[in-house]
C-alpha cells in the first residue's frame, strides 16, 4: 500500500509566526545544573573568562607587556566560599548588567578569546546559594557587584505551579549595587560563590584538586624542570599567544604545567621524555588547523600512575577542551592513548568547542582534523607494540640468563657431576644460543645491544670454565700437549696404583689433569 506524504507549503505561501517567543524558568536549571557535571568545570568557566579580561588589558595598555597578569582563586571549606578574581581590564558600570544578565549574548563571538556563548559564568548558580559578581573598570570611583541569590533561584525551580519565564524570574533573583572602595584595584573582576555545595568529595574547595586540575587545563607556562620546555615554547610561540599569566591556589606559587622530564608509568615504575617531536596540520582550506607536540619515551606501558599528562590532549585558545580522552578514537586501539603524552592547539575557528568544552561540535573542518591525528595514532600505536615486543623478548633473554646462571652454579657446586653435570652444561648453552639469538629484536638502542652482547660474553666464559670441571679424565688427556702425554699417562698409572681408593685416584688424577690444561691455555 502506497504511503502517503503531506504536501510541503513551499516558504512564499508560509505565514510569519504571530506568538510571542517565551523562555521558561527551566532554562536556568539547564544552565546551572545540567551543563557541567564536574564542579570544577565551573572553575575553569571562570579562569577561562579571567584570561580574556586579562588579554584586553594587555591590549588596552593597563598591563605593560612585561607584567604577568594575575588570577587569583581562594577555596575555603570552612567559610565554604570560592573566589576567581583577575587583574583584567573589568567591565564598565554602563554595560555590566547587559553583560552579566544576559543568555547566549556574549561580545566575544567572533573574536580570539576563548569564551563565545555567554552562558559560562552562569555555570556557579548551580553550585552555591549565592554568586556574586563585582568589579571595577579602569578609570571608573565605584565597584559595581551583581547578585544571584541562587536559594531563591531553586525555590522557584521546584515550585511546578510557578509558571513565571526567564526575565521574571531573573529580576526577582538578581540585584546591582555600587559601592565606593578606596582599597579596590583601579581595574579587577571577581566571582565569589558563597554556600557551596558538597559534591564529589567536596571537589570544589579542594585547593589540591583545584591546583591539580589548573595546573592541566588553564593557559600556564610548561615546569622548568621539563627538559623540553624552552623547545615547545619556541614552536608554540609563532602561533599561540604566550602572555604571561600568573595563576595561583590560596597564595601559592605560580601555576605550572604538570609535564616533568622524569615520570611515573605504574607503581614502582618509572620513565623518562627523551624526544620532542613537533607537527603542523593544514586545514581543507590549505590553511594551518593544528600544531602540536609529543613527546616521545620508552612506552613502558600505559601511564597509569601519570593521569596528569597521559593522552593527546586539544587546546584552543591555550585553554584545554575535554580530557585526556578527547582523541580516543583516533587511535587504532584506544588504550594506546594512555601511552603517549601530547597536545595539539586548535588553529582553525571552524573547530569549535560545544557548550560544555568537553568536545567539539561536528563540523567538516573537526573531520579533517581528526583524519590527520589517525596518522599520529597509527605511528603511536606501531612505537606501543613494537616496544612492547622488545620488552618480551627482553624479559625472555633476562629468563634464560637466569637459566644459565642457576645451571653454572650447579656445575660450580658440584650438585651435579658426571653425565648430569654433562646434561646440565648442554642445556645452558643451548640457553645461551637462544639468549644471543634474541639481542638483535631486543632494542634498537645501541648501548642496550651492547651491554646484551656483553652478558652473553660474560656467560660464555664462565660456561668454559664449567666445561673443564665436568670434563672426564681421558678427555681432559686429549687436551694435553702430544708429545707429553705418554709421560702424563705413566704418571697417572703410577697414582692409581698408589692411592687407597680408586675414587680417591679419580679425584686427585681429575684436579690434576684440569690444572695442566689451564696451564696451557694460558702458555697459548
Amino acid at each position: 500500500m502506497a504511503v502517503t506524504r503531506p504536501r510541503l507549503l513551499s516558504i512564499e505561501h508560509a505565514e510569519p509566526l504571530r506568538a510571542s517567543v517565551r523562555v521558561g524558568k527551566d532554562i536556568l536549571g539547564l544552565l546551572s545544573t545540567a551543563m557541567y557535571a564536574e564542579p570544577l568545570s565551573i572553575v575553569r568557566e571562570y579562569v577561562q573568562n579571567a584570561a580574556d579580561s586579562i588579554d584586553l588589558a594587555y591590549d588596552a595598555g593597563l598591563l605593560a607587556s612585561r607584567t604577568p597578569g594575575r588570577i587569583d582563586v581562594v577555596a575555603d571549606a570552612q567559610a565554604r566560599t570560592l573566589v576567581v578574581r583577575d587583574n583584567g581590564v573589568g567591565i564598565s558600570r554602563d554595560r555590566v548588567e547587559d553583560v552579566l544578565v544576559a543568555f547566549g549574548l556574549s561580545a566575544k563571538r567572533g573574536t580570539s578569546a576563548r569564551g563565545f556563548r555567554g552562558v559560562g559564568r552562569l555555570g556557579g548558580l548551580g553550585f552555591a546559594q549565592q554568586v556574586k559578581f563585582r568589579t571595577r573598570f579602569a578609570g571608573e570611583s565605584h565597584v559595581t557587584e551583581v547578585l544571584w541569590d541562587c536559594r531563591a533561584l531553586r525555590a522557584i525551580l521546584l515550585d511546578a505551579q510557578e509558571g513565571s519565564d526567564l526575565q521574571d524570574v531573573v529580576r526577582r533573583i538578581v540585584s546591582v549595587r555600587r559601592t565606593f572602595e578606596q582599597q579596590a584595584a583601579d581595574h579587577f573582576f571577581e566571582v565569589e560563590l558563597s554556600g557551596v555545595v558538597r559534591l564529589r568529595g567536596d571537589r570544589l574547595l579542594d585547593p589540591d584538586a583545584i591546583h591539580s586540575y589548573l595546573a592541566q587545563v588553564a593557559p600556564v607556562p610548561l615546569s622548568p624542570d621539563l627538559r623540553f620546555a624552552d623547545g615547545i615554547g619556541t614552536f608554540l610561540r609563532e602561533f599561540v599567544s604566550t602572555r604571561r599569566i600568573d595563576l595561583r591556589v590560596n597564595g601559592s606559587d605560580p601555576l605550572v604545567r604538570p609535564h616533568r622530564t622524569g615520570f611515573p608509568v605504574s607503581g614502582s615504575k618509572r620513565d623518562r621524555f627523551s624526544e620532542l617531536q613537533v607537527l603542523k596540520f593544514n586545514g581543507i582550506d590549505g590553511g594551518l588547523t593544528a600544531v602540536g607536540w609529543i613527546l616521545h619515551h620508552s612506552y613502558l606501558g600505559a601511564l597509569k600512575a601519570g593521569p596528569d599528562v597521559r593522552g593527546l590532549r586539544a587546546r584552543v585558545g591555550d585553554m584545554q577542551v575535554g580530557d585526556e580522552t578527547i582523541f580516543d578514537a583516533v587511535f587504532p586501539e584506544p588504550r594506546f592513548n594512555s601511552w603517549v603524552v601530547g597536545e595539539f592547539h586548535i588553529l582553525d575557528p571552524a573547530i569549535i568547542p560545544n557548550g560544555r568544552r568537553d568536545g567539539f561540535e561536528a563540523t567538516a573542518a573537526h573531520s579533517h582534523l581528526l583524519n590527520h591525528l589517525a596518522q599520529v595514532g597509527r605511528e603511536v600505536a606501531r612505537k606501543c607494540r613494537s616496544t612492547s615486543l622488545e620488552r618480551s623478548r627482553l624479559r625472555r633473554f633476562e629468563l634464560g640468563e637466569e637459566v644459565v646462571m642457576s645451571l653454572a652454579r650447579r656445575i660450580r657446586t658440584r650438585r651435579v657431576t658426571g653425565r648430569r653435570a654433562q646434561a646440565a652444561l648442554a642445556e645452558a648453552r643451548e640457553a645461551l644460543a637462544t639468549m644471543e639469538a634474541l639481542i638483535p629484536r631486543c632494542s634498537t638502542k645501541k648501548a642496550v645491544l651492547d651491554d646484551l652482547r656483553r652478558r652473553v660474553r660474560a656467560w660464555q666464559s664462565v660456561l668454559g670454565k664449567s666445561a673443564l670441571a665436568t670434563a672426564s679424565p681421558p678427555d681432559l688427556m686429549e687436551a694435553l700437549p702430544a708429545g707429553r702425554r705418554a709421560a702424563y699417562e705413566e704418571f697417572m698409572k703410577a697414582l692409581y696404583a698408589c692411592s687407597s681408593t680408586k675414587r680417591n685416584a679419580d679425584l686427585l688424577a681429575a684436579r690434576i689433569l684440569r690444572w695442566l690444561v689451564r696451564q696451557k691455555s694460558a702458555r697459548t
